[in-house]
Formats: C-alpha cells, sequence, structure tokens
C-alpha cells in the first residue's frame, strides 16, 4: 500500500482532519499571544500580568476541550481483556466476523486480535473460532458461541490452546450499529501449551471491531 492509500483510508482521512484542526487551533492561540504584545503596550506591569494570565487560562480551557473531541471522533480499535493468575496484558484491538459456509452448513465465527494477514503480530495474538447458526454479527446479542481458542502472549513464547473436547463459550452483548462493534464476555477456561503448561483464565471482557460478512 503507497503512502496515498494509506492517507486517503478513512480512518488516517479521520485523523487527518483532526490535526489539521489542531494546527489550525495552535495557529489561533499564536495570533492571541502575538496580539496580546500590541494591547499591552503602555500597560501596567500588573494588567500585562493579569492580561496574559487571563490568555493562558483561556488557552488551556480551548486546548483541553479539544483533545476531548479529538479523542471522542477517533475510530474504536477494539480490545480484549483476560482474567488470570499470571497478568495477561490487554490486546489492544480486536475484529470480529462471521463466515458464511453455505450448504446448510453452520457459519463460523472468527475473532481476531491480530491482523491473520500481517507477517507480524501484535501481542497478546489471540483467536477465537466457533460454529454458529447466525449468519451475520449483528445477530449475534445474546447469543453463546462455544470458540476454539489459541493465545500467543510473546514472540518467544509458547501458543496456547484449549484442551480437545473443552472450548471457550463466548457470550455476546450489544451490538454498537454506529461504531461499529459489538460487546462479548468470556468463561473460565483453561489453556494448554505445547510443553503441557496450563494457563487458567477465569474470563474476560471482548469489545471487537465488526468486519463485513464473507461468503
Amino acid at each position: 500500500m503507497s503512502i496515498d492509500d494509506v492517507l486517503k483510508s478513512p480512518i488516517q482521512s479521520d485523523r487527518l482532519s483532526w490535526l489539521r484542526c489542531w494546527s489550525r487551533l495552535r495557529f489561533s492561540i499564536a495570533l492571541t499571544a502575538v496580539s496580546l504584545v500590541g494591547f499591552t503596550a503602555g500597560c501596567s506591569k500588573d494588567e500585562i500580568k493579569q492580561a496574559f494570565e487571563d490568555a493562558k487560562a483561556k488557552t488551556q480551557e480551548v486546548t483541553e476541550s479539544t483533545v476531548t473531541a479529538v479523542e471522542a471522533h477517533l475510530p474504536e480499535s477494539g480490545k480484549v481483556s483476560l482474567r488470570s493468575t499470571s497478568p495477561i496484558e490487554e490486546a489492544s484491538q480486536a475484529t470480529v466476523e462471521i463466515i458464511s459456509v453455505g450448504d446448510g452448513r453452520p457459519s463460523s465465527l472468527q475473532l481476531f486480535t491480530y491482523n491473520p494477514n500481517s507477517e507480524r503480530f501484535t501481542y497478546p495474538a489471540i483467536h477465537l473460532h466457533g460454529p454458529t447458526t447466525v449468519s451475520d454479527v449483528a445477530s449475534l446479542t445474546g447469543v453463546t458461541v462455544p470458540c476454539d481458542m489459541y493465545m500467543l502472549t510473546s514472540n518467544s513464547g509458547q501458543v496456547a490452546m484449549t484442551k480437545p473436547g473443552e472450548s471457550a463459550q463466548v457470550t455476546f452483548g450489544v451490538f454498537n450499529r454506529d461504531e461499529g462493534t459489538i460487546s462479548a464476555t468470556m468463561s473460565q477456561v483453561e489453556l494448554m501449551t505445547s510443553d503441557d503448561q496450563t494457563i487458567a483464565i477465569s474470563g474476560g471482557e471482548i469489545l471487537a471491531v465488526v468486519k463485513e460478512v464473507t461468503q
């Protein structure tokens, strides 16, 4: 992907528009400061000091409100938080989709905390997948899907997975159409690594970005 493609993407366009807004704001603040220098000519020291204090307070107020607005408009990337006796870092992104198999067979739910098409993973790398009769993510609210789970917490770690015959029960909550996300909770489950170590997970919370349905 070229740099032009990146800059033209919806997410980057969103960020760029806010960055432009922020740049204009900083320029306006600078002009205000320059104007004060001219305004304070002939004023007493106390009057000059008070004028600058007022401008400083106003600048701080505008800055804080702008930062809040920028944060509110940044697109959601999802997250997965797991509870375990051994702390597991929160995954800062998550996507979910339902792949329709067809021919009367169950669809497949797929949830990733990393890009499966990339050669470089973000950690912890978590993959959940399981069968479901639901045909689209928006209809998952209130549905529990038994999932096979795979997890890699670091580049040098061992892949942990659900034991044969066991599954992680993922119960889906609210689908936010405006944000394009869906929440979920995960039941307790034990994962086993290739060197026979056990990772006990007592539960977890998920917020996933919904991908388009794949036929």
